[in-house]
């Protein structure tokens, strides 16, 4: 599979006034579709829903079936019009000592990954599957399975399609800030910063019935209910998603005088989307769309919606000893720095489990929110026990899709603290041993983990009964390690 990007660029700075500078610029970006080097297969979406359903299967790099003459061997049209201007300032206000004021905006396009142009290679025919069932008495033998023919499948894992009309995705950057220096050798950073995503890259099941019926003994086989038939779901990737986040954020920094610093910083931010991909939780409490004809219903805080986050770090360095008469004194007991770091932050967002197939499309439907109920508790309210109001939330009837938020509540947040020690031990101007010992999660503090978040699942529904939240979310006991570096 190739590919190939390029870029060109033009920035310059302007100095307006002794108290004025302005940095302009624009960018130009090209990702070119993958192809491949060999058969890849992928589909058309102007079906019975334009944009969204199959209409047919375009091939390229079979030898016994011809490329599609209409389509690019890459199945997919290139995105050729990413120009991104950048622009920023600095400006000094005469009057105001130790003051500075600063700001940007830039356009930042994305290329499209890797993985989503490896699909088209897994669709049928090129690869096949099959469906091997058996009963209680009489179990599948793994030995001898596939030495008989299963049931023809279609795809690996279902199919596949890209977009043929697939944009690169991108974002709008901006902020505003405002650097002071304070007394005793203190820097504040004080701003708003912000971000657009467009285009993003979200998955429906271009292959669902369109229908939404009330499931029953009446209604037809799923399989006959699917627009484009002799395939079942048919995962389609579109350049639909789109994203929004603010923050107010503030940095205060003291930097090393009389062998101490100190950083902090806090993020005020809110973040929501209709499209998120993120290994949070190893991607389990993710949720994705659930009625392309109802995008706006997807719209809620994204998965990495972090409301407030607080860090401070320190570093100092012990002066005793240092200076000592004796060479062994300086040497053994001198030379230590001590460091910490405390972070404080809420929880990410988190999406509750689907209730089943409510509508007979073959789409899990989110749970319904009850009239009047608020699903997030108050920071007195919450317990292992009850983390948010189980009673905001119901099953979903027949025949309907859920109404409950894409993410509907937050997870517990993080407090920890890590501390390290380092001791120099300088035998020569040019050879020095260091001994670290770093700990990390000091007071051994339990973070909490998941809640239940099954509501089909009434005794563990809302309660944690765990300090896991899964992988990507550091939730560790304490680690404590050593090292020892030798230095010449």
């Amino acid at each position: 599979m190739n590919n190939w990007w390029q870029a060109y660029y033009f920035q310059d700075n302007w100095k307006i006034t002794p108290q004025l500078a302005l940095n302009l610029g624009l960018r130009y970006e090209y990702f070119s579709p993958a192809v491949q080097r060999g058969k890849a297969t992928n589909f058309d979406l102007n079906g019975a829903v334009p944009g969204f359903v199959p209409s047919r299967q375009t091939f390229h790099g079979f030898p016994d079936i011809p490329d599609t003459s209409d389509r690019p061997a890459s199945l997919v049209y290139g995105d050729r019009n990413n120009f991104g201007p950048r622009f920023g300032f600095a400006y000094t206000p005469l009057r105001i000592p130790d003051f500075v004021v600063r700001g940007g905006y830039g356009i930042y396009y994305t290329p499209e990954i890797t993985n989503s142009w490896t699909t088209l290679t897994l669709n049928p025919p090129i690869v096949k599957t099959f469906d091997f069932s058996g009963t209680f008495d009489q179990p599948i033998q793994v030995d001898s399975a596939f030495a008989v023919t299963g049931r023809a499948g279609v795809g690996l894992f279902g199919s596949g399609a890209l977009d043929p009309n697939l944009r690169d995705s991108y974002t709008q950057q901006w902020n505003l800030m405002v650097q002071k220096k304070l007394p005793q050798n203190l820097y504040m950073d004080l701003g708003y910063v912000g971000s657009k995503g467009t285009n993003l890259t979200l998955a429906v099941d271009g292959n669902r019935p369109i229908q939404v019926v009330t499931p029953g003994p009446d209604v037809a086989p799923l399989a006959n209910r699917r627009p484009f038939q002799g395939f079942s779901g048919i995962s389609a990737a579109k350049s639909i998603g789109n994203s929004i986040f603010h923050s107010l954020q503030l940095k205060v920094e003291r930097r090393m005088s009389q062998g101490l610093s100190l950083l902090s910083a806090y993020t005020w931010s809110k973040s929501l989307s209709n499209a998120d991909i993120s290994t949070v939780g190893g991607g389990f409490n993710l949720n994705g769309i659930q009625d392309y004809f109802d995008l706006r219903g997807s719209r809620s805080p994204s998965i990495f919606d972090i409301r407030h986050r607080l860090v401070v770090a320190a570093v100092y360095d012990v002066p005793l000893f240092n200076r000592a008469r004796s060479r062994a004194v300086r040497i053994l007991l001198g030379g230590w720095r001590f460091g910490a770091s405390v972070t404080e932050q809420t929880g990410f967002g988190a999406a509750l489990a689907g209730v089943g197939d409510t509508t007979g499309t073959g789409v899990s439907s989110r749970p319904n929110v009850v009239s009047g109920q608020k699903a997030e508790l108050g920071r007195g309210e919450r317990s292992r026990d009850r983390w948010f109001n189980t009673a905001a939330f119901a099953q979903t009837p027949l025949g309907v899709f859920g109404n409950a938020a894409r993410q509907s509540i937050h997870l517990p947040g993080l407090n920890q603290v890590d501390f390290a020690a380092t001791k120099n031990f300088r035998f020569h101007e040019a050879h020095n041993l260091q001994f670290r010992a770093e700990f990390f999660n000091f007071f051994n503090h339990t973070n909490l983990g998941t809640p239940g978040l099954d509501l089909r699942q009434p005794n563990s529904f809302g309660r944690i009964t765990t300090s896991s939240q899964g992988a990507g979310v550091a939730n560790d006991a304490r680690i404590i390690q050593f090292a020892l570096k030798y230095q010449f």
